[in-house]
């Protein structure tokens, strides 16, 4: 019983209590972990968002914006491959740490997530995600670059997902 409640204090600040995954803290550590390995083991970083959270949020209440992250959260986990890390990143984000990767790897990985969070919604509403990607690669010194390089990708995503919702439909 003792080992019960130390472990349950230990996962007490490291688990996200809305989604039940890795926290911010977390994230950190297990990032941290991988990369010492990574000149062997390269990582794999994928950055997930909820396109229209904040619509949500403004337009149901704080409620159902929680109620859409525990939807993309169980999607998610559902969809999780083995040797997967997933964590709640920051307040409508996720990340998840890929296991095993090669670059190949990593966009099969973004498609494997991208697929499976598309046609998540909420009461009807659609809730959109934006997946972004990277993996380790020699000009990158520290954690924080893996991060950015993911970063950046989710928001080309985003922005390339704009553009076409945006372009005019042409007849052939």
């Amino acid at each position: 019983m003792a080992f019960e409640q130390w472990w349950a204090a230990r996962l007490s600040g490291t688990r996200d209590p809305l989604t039940g995954f890795g926290n911010h803290l977390a994230f950190t550590r297990a990032i941290e972990q991988r990369w010492r390995g990574h000149p062997e083991r390269p990582v794999g970083l994928l950055l997930i968002d909820l396109d229209n959270l904040r619509q949500v949020r403004e337009l149901h209440g704080r409620l159902r914006g929680e109620a859409a992250l525990k939807a993309l959260a169980a999607r998610l986990q559902e969809k999780r491959r083995r040797g997967d890390l997933t964590f709640r990143w920051d307040n409508g984000e996720f990340a998840v740490l890929l296991g095993g990767v090669t670059p190949q790897g990593v966009s099969a990985a973004t498609q494997h997530y991208g697929q499976s969070l598309r046609g998540v919604t909420l009461d009807g509403l659609p809730l959109e995600a934006n997946v972004g990607a990277a993996i380790t690669a020699p000009r990158m010194a520290a954690p924080a670059d893996l991060i950015d390089a993911a970063s950046r990708s989710r928001y080309r995503a985003k922005f390339q997902r704009e553009r076409q919702v945006q372009a005019p439909l042409t007849e052939p």
